[in-house]
């Protein structure tokens, strides 16, 4: 096993450093795949156990606009750099990630869904007229704040019945007004993904953020 591995290594670093884009390219693809889908967690039959931190840190690995050459590390970080000022990304994890513990999760049971109205397409409102239900269920949380002792969290899980399926979603909490709070569902995104639809289209399941915005902005004027 260990043979095979070091060829696998040297076939990799080889096709890394060909003059043909094409087979460049494949190599590219192997070290996006053992980041995006292995996490670049080293397990048996991983691909990024044949991935040397030579091939990483070689700034000769992509030619960029202006003519300067870059490696992947380099790049990686140029463009978590660039993504700090964003404010998705924590929302993009949470949506590929469930089992995120520091956001609360509750079970939509039949006390919880009597008191809180659906709006539409899983949307729920609520108040803070109510706050001891919106602090029970996480909707709500006790503050320290000097201007208010109660404050709206801004995801939880919620896990509902669907059919003969329980389905846990991330829903995103909103408060257009004081004391009044909505929580709308967001569809899921796989592990690593980067955009507001998934490639995977069974995780496009309730409408776009848009629409539920377009929904509560139409109750809070009329």
């Amino acid at each position: 096993m260990l043979l095979i591995t070091k060829l696998l290594i040297i076939f990799l670093i080889t096709a890394f450093n060909s003059d043909n884009p094409l087979v460049k390219l494949a190599a590219m693809d192997m070290i996006k795949y053992a980041f995006v889908a292995e996490g670049f967690k080293i397990g048996r039959g991983a691909i990024n156990k044949c991935i040397k931190n030579t091939a990483l840190r070689d700034e000769n690995t992509f030619v960029q606009y202006n003519g300067a050459r870059t490696s992947v590390v380099a790049q990686i970080k140029a463009q978590v750099d660039n993504a700090i000022a964003r404010t998705d990304l924590v929302e993009q994890y949470l949506r590929s990630d469930p089992g995120v513990t520091n956001v609360p999760h509750k079970f939509m049971n039949k006390k919880y869904s009597s008191m809180f109205k659906t709006v539409t397409r899983g949307m729920y409102e609520f108040s803070l007229d109510d706050k001891d239900n919106a602090i029970e269920f996480g909707f709500a949380r006790e503050s320290n704040s000097k201007n208010s002792s109660i404050q709206f969290n801004n995801y939880i899980y919620i896990t509902n019945k669907e059919g003969n399926e329980t389905v846990t979603r991330l829903y995103k909490i909103v408060s257009p007004g004081t004391g009044i709070g909505f929580a709308y569902p967001l569809n899921g995104l796989e592990v690593g993904e980067d955009r507001e639809v998934s490639i995977n289209n069974a995780n496009t399941i309730v409408p776009l953020p848009s629409y539920y915005e377009a929904v509560i902005a139409n109750l809070m004027n009329s």
